[in-house]
């Protein structure tokens, strides 16, 4: 390809005289015809209102106005005599009061790192805000060294300026989130760590005070908000708490990401929850991602394992929430915020504020895991105050959330376990054992009642046949009433095999919430198992399953279903045509729960083997247990079984069903002989 070569030119004597008279042209403007249209110089002490035209610099360009027009009061990098980033001082308050004040922002200092025993920690001077917060005991992954992140950037706006924790915006407008503030102060000791901003513009002055002590998973923000103009004002104050939370898992089913408002009617009323999941919160009305109580207590954001939450103290009038969009660069630079976030404001109204004075805001945060028993330490302050931070764990959805309080009482006993003997799998095998030990009187009741409700089918069945024929509302009534009368003989209740069965369902509704959300398993081992949370994937497939795009074979979810058939395979068998066909159907059940179970947590699909397993030997012990009961011996002689007859033998013994069937037979054969020698006739 050939490229196109310009030809030099030359440059003569008239070319350089055109460029002499072009400076001297500007020189004559610069000096008598451009001051004639230059602005007036800014106001000062207690000349009228009206502050000087701003040219932006690179940092004004950049920087978005807040609603309302620029902020009155700001000025162009500091000129020759000023040091940069000090703040001149203010003259008399006159004209419209703060805007008469002028202020120049300080040139941006780098960010703020440090560590804690439980963090890592970046303060950044723009906004005075909280840029990034890892947790330093805590991976990704088990094999990822790199700390977990909690807190940090999601979102730009459109002139870039990123949006972080605890950013303050001001009424009138007086926007400090998009302003650099000056770093007051550093102070790491032994027992902690505190660094001090300041921000000072519009006649307000701000100061941030970030307190991180040296262990534990709790700080503190404290904001101190200082009328400077000389003349009494009144406004408001936005928060910009969190600005999402970070995921700690790759996106599955089991991934969640929900924001949780608490708040009080009263200092002494139960705590009231608001649930704002991410997927659904772009379609909510703005009551409904809205909290304003006499008391409002907390704001927070989970995922599956990790929480944040703060909890304000000081002029509050509202928290909310708001859906959050991750800026497109962000989703390429870590995939994993695909999801819809979430951010947590806080609003309140600082009144009628006289000149000098100041309000006070106060936060309390914490994050961490979403642990019982770490949230519930950390919700109470030095003064007494129980904020209830455990209240955002949540252990079941709906109705099923009622039983939480057993959830919670089943992951301490597995925790209790655990620290006897260090494995989750073991501890997952002993709360098995202590849950099957529990339900054994109601299993055994309800295996006994079954067990009779057997030895009573031919004499149940000699009813009804007795009044097969006659389908008036008297047979129905008769024949109900000595079926009862036989039940009542025998001391059978219909329905003494589905309560005790009923009874353990709020148990294992805990389970699966217990088991499904305690944090302690995630990451723990057992065998072959790397990760409790997760399938237990033994290896990985050489191709995918059609359909449910699985790529690894989970040993688990096979052992169940192989115990469920064998489970089956022991039940006493029926002749019953209805039993036999609800047996069929039952058979379906192994498959199905193979399915539901092949994605599902290891930890929670090892409960359900080891149980099934117990199950087992239950059922053999509870049918040796009846072999010899009186009560049984003589239930089968009135049924005229063989006392050392099973009832498992029933399919090879003639009964009452049998013999029916046989006389049914007949009947019809005579019928078809009758209607042949109509025909022949």
């Amino acid at each position: 390809m050939e490229f196109y070569e310009p030809k030099a030119k030359t440059f003569g004597w008239s070319q350089m005289a055109g460029l002499a008279g072009a400076l001297l042209v500007l020189l004559l403007w610069g000096k008598y015809i451009g001051p004639r249209f230059a602005a007036p110089p800014p106001a000062t002490g207690g000349a009228e209102a009206g502050g000087a035209v701003e040219e932006p610099g690179e940092e004004a360009a950049g920087r978005p106005e807040p609603a309302g027009g620029p902020v009155a009061g700001e000025e162009e990098p500091a000129g020759p005599g000023e040091e940069e980033g000090e703040e001149p001082e203010e003259g008399p308050a006159g004209g419209d009061g703060p805007e008469a004040g002028a202020e120049i922002e300080p040139a941006a200092v780098p960010d703020i790192t440090f560590e804690t025993e439980e963090f890592e920690v970046v303060l950044a001077s723009r906004g005075g805000c909280l840029k990034s917060l890892r947790l330093r005991n805590y991976h990704f992954t088990p094999d990822d060294p790199a700390s977990l992140p909690i807190v940090g950037t999601l979102k730009r706006t459109e002139q870039g300026e990123a949006e972080n924790g605890f950013m303050l915006s001001l009424d009138e407008p007086n926007d400090f989130a998009y302003w650099n503030w000056k770093v007051e102060s550093r102070a790491t000791g032994e027992s902690g760590t505190k660094v001090v901003m300041s921000a000072a513009k519009g006649g307000w002055k701000v100061t941030k005070e970030y307190v991180f002590p040296a262990s534990g998973l709790v700080f503190t923000v404290n904001v101190r908000i200082e009328n400077a103009s000389g003349k009494a004002r009144t406004g408001g104050y936005t928060m910009l708490t969190l600005p999402g939370i970070l995921p700690d898992d790759v996106p599955n089913r089991f991934f969640i990401m929900q924001a949780v408002l608490a708040g009080r009617e009263s200092d002494t009323a139960d705590l009231m929850l608001s649930k704002i999941n991410s997927a659904k919160a772009s379609d909510m009305k703005a009551d409904e991602l809205r909290m304003s109580s006499i008391v409002n207590e907390w704001e927070g954001l989970t995922n599956r394992y990790f929480t944040a939450i703060t909890a304000p103290d000081g002029p509050v009038t509202a928290m909310y929430v708001s859906p959050v969009a991750p800026t497109p660069e962000i989703l390429v630079e870590t995939p994993h915020y695909l999801i819809p976030n979430l951010a947590l404001y806080v609003k309140g109204d600082l009144g009628n504020v006289a000149p000098d004075d100041t309000r006070e805001l106060s936060y309390l945060v914490y994050a961490g895991p979403k642990s019982g028993q770490l949230l519930a330490e950390a919700s109470v302050t030095e003064d007494g105050r129980d904020h209830d931070f455990d209240d955002i764990v949540v252990y079941g959805w709906g109705f099923f959330s009622k039983f939480d309080w057993l959830s919670a009482i089943l992951v301490y006993v597995l925790n209790f376990f655990a620290r006897l003997i260090p494995s989750y799998g073991i501890a997952i095998t002993m709360l098995t054992l202590v849950v099957k030990v529990a339900l054994h009187p109601m299993t055994r009741k309800s295996g006994v009642s079954m067990h009779k409700m057997q030895v009573l089918a031919p004499k149940i069945a000699e009813i009804k046949a007795r009044y097969k024929a006659d389908n008036s509302t008297e047979a129905m009534r008769r024949m109900n009433a000595e079926t009862m009368e036989l039940y009542r003989k025998h001391g059978v209740s219909p329905l003494g095999g589905c309560l005790p069965m009923l009874v353990q369902l709020p148990m294992f509704v805990a389970l699966y919430g217990a088991l499904r959300t305690a944090f302690e398993l995630r990451q723990k081992g057992f065998l072959w198992i790397d990760d409790l949370t997760k399938p237990d994937e033994l290896f990985n497939l050489p191709f995918t399953v059609p359909y449910f795009q699985w790529t690894t074979f989970n040993l688990l979810p096979i052992l169940y279903m192989a115990l469920i058939f064998i489970q089956q395979k022991l039940q006493p068998k029926s002749n019953d045509p209805q039993q036999q066909q609800q047996r069929k159907m039952m058979m379906l059940m192994p498959v199905m729960f193979f399915f539901i179970f092949y994605s599902m947590p290891s930890g929670l699909v090892l409960y359900f083997v080891v149980s099934n397993a117990m199950t087992l030997g239950e059922q053999w012990l509870i049918r040796r247990q009846l072999a010899g009961d009186p009560a049984i011996l003589a239930m089968k002689e009135a049924a005229g079984i063989p006392a050392g007859e099973s009832l498992d033998a029933g399919g090879d013994r003639e009964t009452a069903w049998d013999r029916q069937k046989k006389r049914d037979e007949r009947e019809r054969q005579k019928r078809d002989e009758r209607k042949k020698r109509r025909q022949n006739q």
